[in-house]
């Protein structure tokens, strides 16, 4: 896997200065006002890792989880798909990229990691709404 440093970013113009970038994902800041037409699925969306011994277990693509990486669980999409989330509540916005299987309950569409959940929604809320919006 290829990583480029912010300082590459910046000097091959491709960093956008509203955006957050780390190393296993993106976190989109982005207050949207309508949600986008291009929702490939809506429901809700829970999260995992923070206390209930996920966290350094290895996942269904065989990469070992990790909370504090923006990635998520989903039952059909390819490993390495880049989702982005949204927040119906609230318009905020996560790209994770699709790295296990789940979610093990029908009324749940994605999984999302504890720092994914976070940066879109209340952790203490434990279920949000959400449109899903694949991105590759």
């Amino acid at each position: 896997m290829l990583l480029l440093t912010i300082h590459t970013l910046l000097s091959l113009n491709t960093i956008q200065p509203d955006l957050d970038y780390t190393n296993e994902g993106l976190y989109l800041p982005i207050e949207n006002k309508l949600i986008s037409s291009r929702c490939f699925q809506s429901g809700t969306a829970s999260h995992y890792g923070s206390n209930d011994g996920f966290n350094g277990q290895q996942t269904s693509s065989g990469e070992i989880f990790n909370h504090n990486f923006f990635t998520a669980a989903h039952r059909t999409l390819n490993f390495g798909t880049r989702v982005k989330v949204t927040n119906t509540a609230n318009n905020r916005s996560v790209i994770v990229r699709i790295n296990d299987r789940g979610p093990f309950y029908s009324n749940r569409i994605i999984d999302l990691s504890t720092a994914s959940f976070r940066s879109i929604g209340n952790l203490n809320q434990g279920l949000i709404n959400v449109c899903l919006e694949v991105l590759n």
